[in-house]
């Protein structure tokens, strides 16, 4: 699966894709240094995704 990264170089590839890896950076800390149940942190991504993109 090619990304088109070398190409584009990391900041125009990460300008495009900025949102996802904000989503992604918040999930991970979230999971890694919280008490929070996993399935309520994928609930709230979802809906903050349904909410961003709809």
């Amino acid at each position: 699966m090619r990304f088109k990264v070398r190409r584009l170089g990391w900041g125009a590839a990460m300008a495009q894709g900025w949102d996802k890896a904000l989503i992604v950076a918040v999930s991970f800390v979230l999971l890694a240094f919280t008490q929070i149940n996993p399935a309520d942190i994928i609930l709230g991504t979802v809906l903050l995704g349904f909410l961003i993109y709809r």
